[in-house]
């Protein structure tokens, strides 16, 4: 029976795997030839998945984990793929290959943990169940709802006590500091640290406001520790990866307990971008700076084909380039422009030949652009050299930050991590898995996270508790920014989801009283 339920499961999904294997795959096809019409077909296949998983796999669940990771991590791959900066190169087959394999590992692993995760659930519940019956003591495991609203003061005096302190250390506020560049790089603590971890509770905070009856001083507290928690400190420490974790931590509780409403998450989301604007803004960087950071290339539409045998020219170009120590390049246009005023006969012909328009995107837009795609390029990059495996090293980070075993941090030192430029560090969800075990890295570790992933989403959708809600938001970030880092290598996320380990005991446990009866 259980295996039948299984295949249910992975079949159901089966529709929508397909349609991301099959755009994945053309997309190496058809890249080399035009890779604007690969990076099209797979924006069109992201939204063509994740349609399907909203609306045929689940019951329109906007945030199901297989369809966020599905939708972001094909549009992303799709927007690498039309090569809009100057950096960028075609792709290696293994690179597409580890993709394609991660796309699918994920959905296997989240299939399976759903299902699995589901099935223990009801299973330990059932035995909690049978067990209070036979103490008659119902009082054994349970929430206090009572204890909620002083767990959120004390984390959020907490995190706005150390903050104050680490200011005190520092002298300065980053979002205020006049080198606004690197003020946020030296604001870094033992101080820093805890008070991002204190960031966790604004999911706890909105259940409190959702679901009990809190006096009008206690909400307007509540309110201003969210407010604080997701805008205004990260914006304060210009710190996007803490915006973006304790948004999306946010978002995903206010989500499921707003009936899974779509213009819910569309608001978030809208909220949660504008902050991420403001907290950018923070690192004072002119459109000039932008555009020698990101370097975006001239695009040319409509232009002739014999013209377009000058492309592979810039990509060996720029792929010469990639260890150049992050040196800003002078643009084509600037080449050309020089040509044209030596050789006047040499512009009246090209611009007979040239015929179509260009463009090239704004400093900001390269910059939005490099976030989302860098990570596939740099993995690229890892493809590209001949890596020294680190065997494990880097998955083991976290653990390390702890356990300091110094033959581990010695691998995690001397590991050579590959960039497109030296500036551009982004890494994406499977980048430490390949530079640990290559692609059977990226098989094993894709499936033990989206299982692990599927299993909190299972506990949630069973039992609606607060804390496995909260799990599920902590879990949101690799999900949902799987372009953007390994985050299962950060310490901070591990560190998330022991918070919300230790403040579920903090509220469920209670001292057994059956001393009594132990005496009759």
């Amino acid at each position: 029976m259980k295996e039948k339920m299984t295949k249910q499961v992975l079949l159901k999904d089966l529709p929508g795997v397909l349609i991301g294997i099959v755009g994945l795959i053309l997309g190496l096809v058809i890249c080399p030839d035009n890779h604007y019409l690969a990076g099209l077909l797979l924006l069109v296949c992201a939204v063509c998945v994740y349609v399907h998983c909203v609306f045929v796999q689940t019951s329109r669940n906007w945030l199901d984990i297989r369809g966020v990771f599905s939708a972001i991590w094909i549009a992303t791959i799709g927007l690498a793929v039309l090569r809009l900066t100057d950096y960028q190169v075609l792709w290696e087959t293994e690179t597409w290959i580890c993709q394609i394999i991660a796309y699918i590992a994920f959905h296997v692993g989240a299939n399976l943990g759903i299902h699995f995760g589901g099935t223990w659930f009801v299973k330990i519940k059932s035995k909690n169940s049978e067990s209070e019956e036979s103490l008659n003591n119902k009082d054994t495991f349970r929430l206090h709802r009572e204890r909620l609203f002083p767990i959120c003061v004390i984390l959020t005096i907490f995190g706005i006590a150390c903050f104050v302190i680490n200011i005190c250390i520092r002298g300065y506020i980053p979002f205020f500091a006049a080198d606004g560049n690197n003020a946020y790089i030296r604001f870094y603590t033992k101080w820093y640290f805890f008070a991002v971890a204190a960031t966790i509770v604004s999911g706890l905070d909105y259940y409190v406001i959702k679901t009990q009856s809190v006096k009008i001083w206690q909400k307007v507290f509540l309110w201003f520790s969210i407010i604080y928690s997701v805008i205004i400190f990260p914006i304060l420490i210009v710190n996007r990866s803490a915006l973006l974790s304790a948004g999306l931590s946010l978002i995903t509780v206010v989500f499921y307990l707003n009936r899974k409403k779509f213009t819910v998450l569309l608001l978030s989301v809208i909220v949660l971008a504008a902050a991420f604007g403001v907290c950018t803004s923070g690192r004072g960087y002119s459109e000039a700076q932008l555009k020698e950071f990101f370097e975006p290339s001239k695009i040319e539409i409509g232009v002739a084909e014999s013209t377009d045998n000058s492309k592979p020219v810039s990509e060996d170009t720029s792929n010469s380039q990639s260890s150049t120590e992050g040196l800003p390049e002078s643009s084509s246009t600037d080449d050309s422009s020089a040509n044209i005023e030596d050789n006047p006969d040499m512009s009246i012909s090209e611009e007979t030949d040239n015929k179509g328009t260009g463009f090239e995107l704004s400093g900001t837009a390269a910059f939005i652009y490099t976030y989302l795609t860098v990570s596939h390029d740099n993995l690229n990059e890892a493809v590209l050299h001949d890596i020294d495996r680190t065997y494990g090293a880097l998955q083991f980070t976290p653990f390390n930050v702890i356990l300091r075993i110094p033959s581990i941090q010695q691998m995690i030192d001397e590991a050579h991590i590959y960039k497109v430029r030296d500036h551009l560090t982004t890494i994406n969800l499977i980048g430490y898995a390949y530079y640990d075990f290559g692609v059977v890295g990226v098989v094993v570790f894709m499936l033990l996270w989206s299982f692990a992933f599927g299993v909190i989403q299972a506990c949630y959708e069973k039992g609606k508790g607060i804390f496995s809600l909260m799990a599920l938001g902590v879990a949101m970030t690799p999900i949902a920014l799987c372009f953007f880092d390994p985050w299962m290598s950060e310490f901070i996320q591990w560190v998330y989801w022991g918070e919300v380990l230790i403040l579920f005991i903090v509220s469920y446990v209670s001292v057994n009283k059956i001393k009594s009866k132990n005496k009759v």
